[in-house]
């Protein structure tokens, strides 16, 4: 997050904006315990209440950090295939509604 204020510093008065970056490397930093799913990655995240808060804190770091635009990180590999794949007792209206 340095990089972030060195870029403001030597680019003052051109107008730019910063993008998040890095977010699962940002998860994965966060609470190496807890790996992304193999098949959804930072997307299985919306899945659990616990891992939720996790990528809500590394937005917050990102936006704590300067960055002027959040992506939607958790919706990389978001989709009807992938969730219903990894949760086969939900419907396809349930998986619709998670991505």
């Amino acid at each position: 997050f340095v990089m972030v204020e060195r870029l403001r510093k030597e680019e003052e008065g051109t107008r730019f904006l910063l993008l998040d970056g890095g977010f699962a490397t940002l998860l994965e930093a966060l609470d190496p315990q807890t790996p992304l799913h193999p098949l959804l990655w930072s997307a299985g995240h919306v899945l659990d209440p616990e891992r939720r808060q996790l990528a809500i804190r590394a937005h917050t770091a990102f936006l704590e950090s300067g960055v002027d635009i959040l992506s939607t990180s958790c919706s990389y590999q978001a989709s009807l295939e992938g969730f219903s794949r990894v949760l086969p007792e939900i419907d396809s209206v349930r998986a619709g509604d998670l991505v």
